[in-house]
């Protein structure tokens, strides 16, 4: 498995997988994710400032081969870095 930060290559996989994330949820009767918000374009760009941000990784079981997704801030004190994905 190898964790890296996501690029804009990854655009195009990490918007189907959103997708797919929400007609998952959908089926199960959760709301959440239902429509773009606030509209497509604005999520898009949102996204998009993530990656370019270097707050969203990617998961890959080999390059170039995305499996999952995350955001999350690493945070450090003395003995441990703790991640905390959203």
């Amino acid at each position: 498995m190898i964790v890296e930060l996501a690029t804009m290559d990854d655009l195009p996989v990490l918007l189907a997988m959103r997708t797919e994330a929400s007609a998952w949820l959908r089926e199960r009767g959760v709301d959440q994710w239902r429509d773009p918000w606030p509209n497509h374009e604005a999520m898009v760009a949102r996204i998009a400032a993530s990656i370019r941000a270097g707050e969203t990784w990617v998961i890959r079981e080999n390059p170039g081969d995305t499996i999952g997704s995350g955001m999350g801030v690493a945070a450090r004190d003395d003995r441990v870095v703790t991640v905390a994905w959203q």
